[in-house]
């Protein structure tokens, strides 16, 4: 997982989810575009 301070969609397939008030970006086709707000 990135931790990263701003969160893009690198693929269509990504999704902006937002839990306990972090920022993550959770992707199905490509699980390394798994990436955290922090």
């Amino acid at each position: 997982m990135n931790i990263r301070s701003a969160v893009t969609k690198l693929c269509n397939g990504c999704k902006i989810v937002v839990r306990r008030g972090k920022m993550y970006v959770v992707c199905k086709r490509n699980p390394k575009h798994k990436q955290r707000q922090g």
